[in-house]
């Protein structure tokens, strides 16, 4: 019997007279109906060169705002920054839903750098660990990162203002997750800047899959066949803005993002639960 993050409430549903397992139903986690940010549901992180930073409830909504600029380095390669909202309780979270807005974004790449610039917002988080031990606490080797990301890339052929959105399934080689095996990498379309976009990520360890959803479109799906038995070594889950931004030995080199988010959901029992 697989052990799960968290409480789970099972729902049945009676399909051809045969019960079918379904995934727990969403709950309200946060409008940001508030004067500042909630520090009993949330925290804050970044890392990287990151200027011009903004996180903050506006206009009852959360925004995030970013610029991040690449190594000044000659050599070919690309510097990551992140700037991040985690949930104080990942643990109970194996759902997140968000209504996002793109108001601006920027992602300018490098002469002779073959690698682009990288400007994106997603939702994310470490659910499990395929090892066979459990992980040291911070390490994320072996644990299997899922998230749904808004993007726009520097060599970018879609014209101005139009940015992409996929949902990708990752399985971490090295502690810090920076290298590893793409399990799945799915297109969900594209969105303009100023547009809105309603995204879901759920795991559904009963059917060894990963359930994203982009507003009501039809569900994608991105089983997996690792063991997912044991808790993450990395802990957390988020929303955030993360940039990979090209090096450069000349100045220029910049990804921007500046998105508001509202209506975060996630599985019910993660609001109810201790």
């Amino acid at each position: 019997m697989k052990v799960m993050l968290g409480c789970c409430v099972v729902v049945l549903v009676i399909l051809a007279g045969v019960p079918v397992q379904a995934v727990e139903p969403l709950a309200l986690y946060d409008d940001f109906n508030a004067k500042s940010i909630d520090a009993s549901k949330w925290s804050g992180e970044q890392s990287g060169r990151l200027l011009e930073v903004a996180r903050e409830i506006h206009g009852n909504r959360l925004r995030l705002a970013a610029r991040a600029f690449g190594s000044p380095s000659p050599i070919p390669g690309e510097f990551s920054s992140r700037f991040r909202l985690p949930f104080t309780n990942p643990a109970a979270v194996t759902a997140i839903e968000a209504t996002v807005a793109v108001r601006k974004v920027e992602a300018t790449g490098c002469p002779g750098n073959p690698l682009p610039t990288r400007a994106q917002m997603r939702l994310s988080g470490f659910f499990f660990n395929t090892g066979t031990t459990p992980p040291p606490p911070g390490n994320g080797t072996d644990d299997v990162l899922a998230f749904v990301r808004i993007e726009r890339f520097s060599d970018s052929a879609d014209p101005e203002g139009v940015l992409r959105v996929r949902a990708i399934l990752f399985h971490c080689s090295d502690p810090n997750c920076n290298f590893g095996a793409i399990l799945s990498n799915q297109n969900l379309g594209s969105i303009e800047v100023g547009g809105r976009v309603r995204l879901r990520i759920q795991w559904d360890p009963d059917s060894d899959q990963f359930i994203f959803q982009r507003d009501d479109q039809p569900e994608v799906f991105a089983p997996y066949a690792v063991s997912d038995v044991l808790p993450p070594g990395l802990q957390t889950k988020r929303v955030e803005l993360a940039h990979e931004v090209a090096n450069c030995s000349a100045a220029g080199s910049t990804a921007f993002m500046e998105v508001f988010v509202n209506d975060v959901f996630v599985n019910a029992s993660a609001v109810s639960g201790p």
